[in-house]
């Protein structure tokens, strides 16, 4: 794998340096498990918080519990 190719961690924090960012979304731009990322993301030091949100779906179905991160501090990076 070439170094020049963005890792999922590399998304997720570009991601979280825009906006806070939930699970959905982070799956519609192909990061599957952004709870791992997040992890890793924190063990590097990134203050990251995460708070549970309702939302509905592109299916029209309520999804309870749903995963919002927010990057800490993201105007100071």
């Amino acid at each position: 794998m070439s170094k020049s190719k963005k890792t999922s961690d590399d998304r997720v924090l570009e991601a979280l340096k825009k906006k806070p960012t939930n699970t959905y979304e982070f799956r519609k731009s192909g990061v599957f498990s952004p709870s791992g990322s997040v992890a890793r993301l924190r063990r590097k030091g990134h203050e990251i918080e995460t708070v549970e949100r309702s939302l509905v779906d592109d299916f029209g179905v309520r999804r309870y519990r749903v995963a919002e991160y927010h990057l800490k501090g993201a105007d100071d990076e």
